[in-house]
């Protein structure tokens, strides 16, 4: 099902991303939505094999999973999308990622941390395709312990959520953020 959004500016461009699974070793269809960050109005839901059209600016994207009939996987990133450029990006899905059980309209259950459908326990350690770190932490039967530290694709350190021995979540920091 092919979903074409339409609308009438210079500014626009064609996107259409595609997932690679690092875990599985293929290439996949998912549904993400997109958010700017200039306009309220610029949140789209694109559909699986879905090509649309936007205005340029600084997206939130995020990406859900299905994983079963109540459970998903969720990651998120943002990208810059330029004037009448065309996006026909692959993105890598992350090894290590949070796992929630929608449990109704507006809840859901956290369930925890995995990498590969297996469950995090110890510590972990994933990294971007270039080779820089994207996340480490500790973790007991999937949830994170004292801290959880995640970079850029950079390699820079942007967030440190702290957690408590029991895995209840304290605080978060941003280091590089001016207060």
């Amino acid at each position: 099902m092919i979903i074409l959004t339409i609308r009438f500016s210079n500014s626009q461009s064609n996107v259409d991303f595609k997932f690679y699974d690092t875990c599985k070793d293929s290439i996949v269809s998912l549904e993400y939505s997109m958010q700017s960050f200039e306009s309220i109005d610029d949140n789209i839901l694109v559909r699986k094999d879905s090509i649309v059209t936007v205005n340029s600016g600084v997206y939130f994207i995020e990406v859900s999973m299905k994983r079963n009939d109540f459970d998903y996987q969720i990651f998120s990133f943002t990208k810059e999308i330029l004037n009448k450029k065309e996006y026909n990006d692959t993105i890598e899905i992350p090894k290590v990622l949070e796992r929630i059980r929608y449990t109704g309209q507006y809840a859901n259950l956290f369930l925890g941390y995995y990498k590969c459908d297996l469950v995090c326990d110890g510590y972990i350690k994933d990294f971007y395709n270039n080779g820089k770190i994207r996340f480490e932490g500790d973790f007991k039967n999937g949830i994170p312990i004292n801290e959880l530290k995640k970079y850029s694709i950079d390699g820079e350190l942007i967030e440190i959520e702290i957690y408590d021995k029991d895995g209840t979540w304290k605080e978060t920091k941003h280091p590089n953020q001016k207060n």
